[in-house]
């Protein structure tokens, strides 16, 4: 008899915490859910053609961070839009993780979006777990639906004369792009100044994320000579495009710093690269 109550006492006890859990997420989200924008195309579309879209998720920097995951895409009738990177900013008082996207459609017509999910959950509920639990949270955005035009002739041509002006360009021999989107020189070497230069740019542009990725692709690009960093930066990318905090200026001098060693070390041992 004791035992059966000492059961009953116990699930009583699990309901009774699920029963709070549950209320205080729910508090948690009507208090402190995060304030959603966004961004639609701007441009004419056509079918085949791309547009950039933002959806961006903005809370008080003094109020706790919160760790935004990468968005859910559900496929949609149309045309393709695929999740192309995050980048974290605070300007008067607000934190902003702003979500990019690319949306290729593949028909002329009206264009219907699907509603696109972003999870997020509280930084404290994340803290050193690996990998990252499921998330608790979620905001929600459907972009209006947008007209896709017909292609034309005129922006055929148009089209044929910029890809010819494109492979004149890389004939010319000034740097040309490898698989993986990493720069060459004439001498077929990898073209780190021009890499560091994108960096750099992504920097000024305060898009941390593209920042680190960069990084880490001029560290791959060094080959065994940068494994070890280049492992070092996948991680950091990896939480800095999922955390809405800005790396201290500090942390990003010294990364630049580490990289920049490495290609001038490779140099020294290499002179033909």
């Amino acid at each position: 008899m004791f035992e059966k109550s000492e059961k009953w006492g116990t699930a009583l006890a699990l309901l009774t915490t699920a029963i709070v859990s549950a209320f205080m997420g729910s508090a948690y989200a009507q208090e402190r859910a995060p304030i959603v924008e966004a961004r639609g195309p701007l441009e004419t579309l056509h079918p085949g053609g791309s547009s950039a879209l933002e959806i961006a998720l903005s809370w008080p920097s003094a109020q706790e961070p919160l760790v935004v995951y990468a968005p859910e895409i559900p496929d949609f009738d149309g045309g393709a839009l695929v999740f192309s990177g995050m980048r974290t900013s605070q300007e008067n008082g607000q934190t902003r993780v702003t979500c990019r996207f690319t949306l290729t459609p593949n028909r002329a017509g009206l264009l219907h979006f699907p509603e696109v999910t972003l999870p997020y959950m509280p930084a404290a509920l994340v803290k050193d777990q690996a990998p990252l639990p499921e998330p608790t949270f979620a905001a929600h955005h459907r972009f209006e639906d947008v007209e896709v035009a017909e292609a034309n002739g005129a922006r055929g041509v148009w089209l044929g004369a910029a890809a010819l002006g494109a492979a004149a360009f890389a004939v010319a021999g000034v740097w040309v792009y490898r698989r993986r989107g990493v720069p060459v020189t004439q001498s077929g070497g990898p073209d780190f100044q021009a890499m560091l230069h994108e960096t750099r740019r992504h920097r000024l542009d305060g898009d941390f994320y593209h920042y680190f990725q960069s990084l880490t692709r001029v560290a791959r690009a060094l080959g065994a000579a940068g494994n070890d960093l280049c492992a070092r930066l996948e991680r950091r990318t990896q939480e800095v495009g999922y955390q809405g905090t800005r790396p201290a200026d500090e942390e990003l001098d010294g990364w630049l710093r580490d990289v920049e060693h490495a290609i001038r070390k490779q140099r020294e041992e290499n002179p033909l690269t």
